[in-house]
């Protein structure tokens, strides 16, 4: 490249190789070389070397793509030379060049061309037209050999029936039996054609073994003369006891009217009055008749509550009445209604008709 480089681009001030501070082309630079850098993108000087190469500028020259590879022998080949590409560079290979590997070789290719015809002669006459009938022949052949896709033997001489196969023998016995069969059977039921119907059978059946009670619906229709009526059931005999005990006018068909009750007669006027407590459970008042009921106040001059209730009455027992409470209950008579105080003194009034 160093001889390219000077032819391209030869020295402007008249330089040439024998220069004594260059040395002569392919021996060691002497001592005085001048040696050759560049300064970098930072404004550093650089020594050349093969990681760092000269970098060149061509500002203007001869046209180095029209020289070959071939100029390092000296031989230019130009460029555009070849049936197609023009301007695409050239290079030229000696014909010794050794091949890649596993490159194709002339001798391998002899060999593939000798077993290639070796094939072709074993396989002469595998596909011809003759060979096609012979095997449609013995196809059709195979096929009228063969039901529904399975394969028929030709079978000569007697052939043993499998164990337990029907015979013409008992064939004749099974006949024989079925037509006894059907003579006892009679009519209507033989084979000639009757029918069975309920009119064939007596009206009640005679039943035996065990029925289970599975076999029949949850709920079964009873139809009885009679029924013996479990323990402890009504009878009509009771009944007509009962209906003579009510007298009249209770009895089956009589008529209840308020006519048949005693009439209870109000009182021309009520009956009011008050009873003081000491401590002890006392009636209200003495024996007096009532047709309605009674009210009960407790007094409001009473300093604690005051129970009311019936004979023996107590604070805990008694309805309590703190005091102007009231309270009513229907009774037939003041004498029924007791009254207790917790405080001697306090008592209640009262009202009743």
């Amino acid at each position: 490249m160093a001889n390219n480089f000077y032819a391209i681009y030869p020295p402007i001030e008249g330089g040439v190789a024998s220069n004594p501070s260059v040395g002569p082309n392919g021996l060691p630079a002497p001592v005085d070389s001048t040696e050759i850098g560049f300064i970098d993108g930072s404004g550093n000087l650089q020594g050349v070397s093969a990681a760092q190469p000269l970098p060149v500028t061509v500002i203007s020259g001869p046209n180095p793509t029209n020289v070959n590879l071939a100029d390092v022998a000296g031989v230019a080949t130009p460029v555009g030379a070849g049936a197609s590409n023009a301007g695409t560079q050239r290079v030229i290979l000696s014909s010794d060049s050794p091949l890649a590997p596993g490159a194709a070789t002339a001798a391998n290719q002899t060999t593939e061309i000798s077993s290639l015809s070796t094939i072709a002669t074993n396989t002469t006459g595998v596909s011809t037209a003759a060979n096609q009938v012979t095997g449609n022949s013995s196809l059709a052949s195979i096929l009228a050999n063969q039901t529904n896709g399975t394969q028929e033997t030709q079978i000569t001489g007697t052939v043993p029936l499998p164990t337990g196969a029907a015979t013409a023998a008992n064939q004749t016995t099974q006949i024989t039996e079925l037509t006894t069969i059907n003579t006892t059977l009679g009519s209507p039921i033989q084979q000639t054609g009757g029918s069975v119907s309920v009119t064939n059978f007596p009206a009640t059946q005679p039943v035996s073994g065990t029925v289970a009670v599975s076999n029949f619906p949850a709920t079964q229709p009873i139809s009885a003369v009679s029924l013996p009526l479990p323990t402890g059931a009504a009878t009509n005999a009771e009944l007509i006891t009962i209906n003579t005990t009510l007298g009249t006018p209770l009895q089956a068909g009589g008529t209840i009217a308020v006519s048949n009750f005693p009439s209870t007669t109000p009182p021309a006027a009520p009956f009011s009055g008050q009873q003081t407590s000491t401590g002890t459970a006392v009636a209200i008042a003495a024996s007096q008749a009532l047709a309605v009921g009674v009210i009960i106040q407790a007094k409001s001059t009473n300093t604690s509550s005051v129970y009311v209730g019936p004979s023996g009455v107590t604070t805990s027992t008694g309805f309590e009445l703190q005091p102007g409470q009231a309270t009513s209950t229907a009774v037939n008579n003041l004498n029924a209604v007791y009254v207790i105080s917790i405080t001697s003194g306090d008592g209640i009034c009262y009202i009743g008709s």
